[in-house]
Parts: C-alpha cells; structure tokens; sequence
C-alpha cells in the first residue's frame, strides 16, 4: 500500500498495523499516516463547513455537519443493494432527513411520534444492512442533530438547495466507490429476506422506535439541549447490545473526565486560544478507536459551543444531567421492552398450553 491507501483507512486498522509492524521504520510511517489523516479530516471539514455556511448562511452549519459525517461515510460504506437503488435511497434519505423534522416541528405530539418513528425507521432500513459498519449510529446522530438545531422558515429554500447539490455530488461518490457491490441484490430482497422480521429489522425496529419515543417525551420534558440526552440514547441503542452495560459506563465515564477537562481547560486557557479547542478536539478524535476515548473529546466541541449561552459550569453540568437521562432512558426502554416480551411468550405459551389441553 502506498501513503494515499494508508490515509483511506480507519484509525483501528491503523492502530493495529503500527502494533503489528516489526520494524521501526514501519511504525514511523504508519504513524505519519495517522497523524496526517486525521489533520487532512480536520482541515476538510472546516473549509467545507465554512463555505457551506458563507455561501448558505450560517444557519446551515448544522446542515453541513451532518452532510460532512454523510459524505465521510458513503466513500467506505454502502446500503447493501444494487448501485442505482442504492443512489435513489440516497436521495429518500436526504429528503426524510431535510422534511422530517420540519414537519414534526408543526405537528401534535401523537402525529410528531408517528412522523420521527416511521421517518426513522425507513432511513435506517435504507441504510443499515450491517449495523457493524455504523450506519445506525451515524443516521440517528444526523437526524436527532437536525431535529434539534431547526432554522428559521425563510432559510428552508436555501437548506433545499444545499441538500440538492448534496445529493448530485454523493449520488456521484457513491456510484464511483460502489458501483461493483452487491449486483445481486434488490433493495427488497436486502431488507426481506427470507423473513421480514429478521433479526437486523428487529434491531433496527427498536433504535427507531427508542429514538423516537425519547424526542416523544422531549414534548412534555422540557430539557435544555436535549440533543445531548438524544445523542446519548441513540448511541446506546445503535451499539452492540451485548456490551450494553459497558458501553453505558464508558459514556458516563467520558462525559465527567471530558467535562471536568474541559472546565479545567477553560480556567487557564486565554480567550484568544478558545478557536483552538475544535480543531485540537477535531483532531484528537481522529487519532482515537476507543468509545470512552471519543466521548471524552467530544464534550470539547460540545461545551465549546454551549457555554456562550449557558456560561462555562453552566454548560459542564448540563452536559453530565443530559448524558445521565438518556442512559437513564435507555435502560428504562430497554427493561420495558424486556418484560413485554416474558409477558409477551408467557401469554403465548399459557395459549397453546390451553389449546393442547
């Protein structure tokens, strides 16, 4: 591989190539490689985010995290169907994630459930036939992100406008990078199956239904910044559900360390160095494969952006109260879910033993 291959790979591989590698030599480039993928990243992502915002408003910017986490993914990972189906689920994609949530905005609470729900749901049936490769997680980040950063009305034509261009130049990345992948396979055949109700549909029948029960309760629970509570559950839910319960503590565990680092930073740090932070934090969660890790970083950028509105301890304890909800939250949907189904197999059961008798 040469370096321009090496920079199209994760930072776990990456990792594990430097552990692997004999010579020192092999360390040290591999290590290059690293360190120059993630300021490449970092430097992307700001150019186009400050373009985007220059040319669209500022009011897009939230927009344009999403479709730069979009565009990050789509050159590595695709749907799991055929190349031209895959291009118009794109485009259903991009649609839900630009009308949904404006829609739910001017709904009743019932309405604005069913909306979230079933907007969810054929997003990630769209995108996620191996939830390993983090579409789930990506998807419900990019629509909880939407739903909690709404722009004024009179932005919507210039946001429809972003999004069309958007699709024109990830319908063109997507059929360069995938246009050899999965022939064989429908988009029904993909979803179906030899069953509709496999296991991958039931997975993501529950992150749908979890994440749009929680912006359900955000309608009577009114929670300042609630994103960071929906970020928190989504990203539960959207995990390995085997390693629930660490993936939980980890979350926790980062939020404090990476709130109190950050309050901690802001003691010190002089005001001028503040534009720092992003780009430090940008590039940092480009080095790191850990969840703790990450989420420890993330609070940065975070808190970075609160605390002008919500002052720095303000801002610190809001981030660890939202964290702490929506793992709450999970933990709860999650039991709930638990007992229905014993009740559930129970009441099935008690009925064939009835019939046979």
């Amino acid at each position: 591989m040469n370096f321009y291959q090496m920079l199209q790979l994760s930072p776990f591989i990456l990792k594990n190539k430097i552990k692997a590698s004999e010579s020192i030599e092999e360390k040290r480039f591999y290590r290059r490689a690293l360190i120059v993928r993630s300021f490449l990243i970092v430097l992307f992502a700001s150019v186009s985010i400050t373009m985007i915002s220059a040319v669209f408003g500022q009011e897009q910017s939230t927009l344009a995290v999403v479709l730069f986490c979009m565009l990050m993914s789509i050159r590595f990972v695709d749907f799991g169907y055929r190349v031209k189906q895959g291009i118009i689920g794109l485009g259903v994609v991009l649609l839900l994630l630009l009308f949904s949530p404006q829609l739910a905005a001017v709904l009743p609470s019932g309405w604005k459930f069913i909306c979230h729900f079933y907007s969810l749901l054929m997003i990630f049936l769209l995108t996620s036939y191996n939830r390993e490769l983090g579409n789930p997680s990506l998807y419900s980040f990019c629509y909880v992100f939407l739903v909690g950063t709404l722009p004024s009305k009179e932005f919507f034509v210039s946001r429809f406008a972003l999004v069309f261009l958007a699709f024109i130049l990830f319908s063109w990345i997507y059929f360069r990078k995938h246009r050899e992948k999965h022939q064989e396979f429908t988009l029904y055949k993909r979803i179906v199956g030899e069953r509709v109700w496999n296991e991958n549909n039931q997975f993501l029948m529950v992150l749908a239904l979890g994440t749009s029960l929680f912006l359900l309760w955000m309608d009577y629970y009114s929670l300042e910044r609630y994103m960071w509570a929906g970020f928190a559950c989504a990203s539960l839910l959207a995990g390995d559900r085997d390693a629930l319960k660490q993936r939980a503590f980890d979350r926790l565990i980062g939020v404090i360390l990476g709130s109190v680092g950050f309050f901690t930073l802001m003691s010190f740090l002089p005001n001028r160095s503040l534009f720092l932070i992003g780009p430090i934090g940008g590039f940092g969660l480009g080095l790191l494969t850990t969840y703790r890790n990450q989420t420890i970083l993330n609070c940065f950028g975070a808190l970075l952006l609160a605390q002008d509105r919500y002052g720095i301890g303000g801002s610190v304890q809001l981030r660890i109260w939202n964290n702490v909800i929506g793992l709450l939250f999970v933990g709860i949907y999650l039991l709930s879910l638990k007992v229905l189904s014993l009740l559930y197999n129970q009441l099935k059961r008690r009925k064939v033993c009835q019939n046979n008798c």
